[in-house]
């Protein structure tokens, strides 16, 4: 308890320095005239899938992932019918073990370039 007395605002969402803005994340509706609401129910339960990520990432690949992180979420807890929500619970954790794999492989490499050739090479 008092490890979290003086450190509770580090595990506050709004506190998180890469949270998507909240206009942003309502822009990505086609239903302008609920823009608002999206915008200030950001960051609370919702019985429908999200838009876009919260969180501002590289790439629209991110926020894809996101958007199908949280409806097996949804299926998951109950909020969406699935018919096998074990598997779901799966795919919540190999997920973002697949991603971290495919990222550290990623920084195991580098680049030699020549001219406009570029070799990559493995520095494992």
């Amino acid at each position: 308890e008092l490890f979290l007395d003086s450190h509770g605002e580090m595990f506050k969402f709004e506190s998180f320095p890469r949270l998507r803005q909240a206009e942003d994340f309502a822009s990505r509706s086609i239903q302008f005239w609920k823009r608002d609401e999206f915008a200030s129910n950001m960051l609370r339960w919702t019985k429908y899938p999200i838009l876009t990520s919260l969180i501002d990432a590289e790439g629209p690949h991110f926020s894809k992932i996101a958007i199908k992180m949280h409806k097996s979420i949804l299926g998951y807890c109950g909020d969406k019918n699935n018919p096998h929500p074990n598997s779901l619970a799966q795919e919540l954790i190999s997920t973002p073990l697949n991603i971290a794999a495919d990222e550290s492989n990623k920084s195991q490499k580098s680049s030699v370039y020549f001219g406009n050739l570029s070799i990559d090479r493995d520095v494992r």
